[in-house]
């Protein structure tokens, strides 16, 4: 959720007004839900498309949901998960900060 809405911040920060946000989710949204490996295994995607799930906070968080489900995974089993979609947030909140307070209007 830390990464998420720290994309969310971000996007927030740098829009104008809502329809901007609108669109700006819409164009960010789709290519994070197909690379995320919902739809397609991130292992069958081109070498150049899996290099980009790495920044996809989705991808990690559908790993993990997908293991605790499956396989039965304990917190403990998907921590690793967690620490891409935490430094993801890191990057992505004070980022936000910083474009809304200089932002100008």
């Amino acid at each position: 959720m830390v990464s998420s809405t720290g994309i969310g911040l971000s996007i927030s920060a740098i829009s104008e007004n809502m329809q901007q946000v609108l669109i700006y989710v819409l164009v960010s949204m789709i290519p994070m839900t197909l690379l995320s490996g919902m739809t397609t295994p991130v292992a069958n995607m081109p070498q150049v498309l899996q290099a980009f799930t790495y920044i996809d906070p989705m991808r990690f968080a559908i790993d993990a949901v997908r293991r605790i489900y499956l396989e039965g995974a304990t917190l403990f089993d998907v921590r690793w998960d967690f620490l891409p979609m935490f430094l993801i947030g890191a990057v992505t909140i004070p980022a936000a900060g910083w474009l809304f307070r200089h932002k100008t209007t």
